[in-house]
């Protein structure tokens, strides 16, 4: 780790104009990804490569210093459908699947309802995105 941290000092500085085409390029790389989820919202793939490219808007944003209050709620809602959703898998992977039944059915209808809780605070933050562009 230590070798990691010091070979990253050697770096130069990232200038203010690069790190903004970057930014501008990660935006639509969102709002292409957000193409895909309102084309398709029930496809939890989908919802998950949403989730993934705003996690890195969030994270150039604060890089920035700008603000990513729009965005860390919506990543925060994606991440449940995603834990909601692997949840799922590796209960009925598990052998005592049967005995949870009851489990896995409040989750799956919690999962069921978080494409439309996603869809409709993706439509509420894409005006931010898109003025990122």
């Amino acid at each position: 780790m230590r070798a990691l941290i010091d070979a990253l000092s050697f770096l130069p500085s990232l200038r203010a104009e690069t790190a903004h085409a970057s930014l501008r390029r990660i935006a639509t790389r969102v709002l292409g990804a957000a193409d895909d989820f309102e084309a398709h919202p029930h496809d939890l793939d989908r919802l998950h490569a949403l989730r993934r490219a705003l996690r890195l808007l969030r994270y150039a944003l604060e890089w920035l210093e700008k603000p990513t209050d729009d965005f860390r709620e919506l990543q925060e809602v994606f991440g449940e459908a995603g834990d909601l959703s692997m949840s799922l898998r590796y209960l009925d992977a598990c052998p005592a699947a049967g005995e949870l039944a009851a489990e896995r059915a409040a989750m799956a209808v919690a999962l069921g309802k978080c494409p439309d809780h996603c869809l409709r605070l993706w439509t509420a933050a894409r005006p931010h995105v898109e003025g990122l562009v």
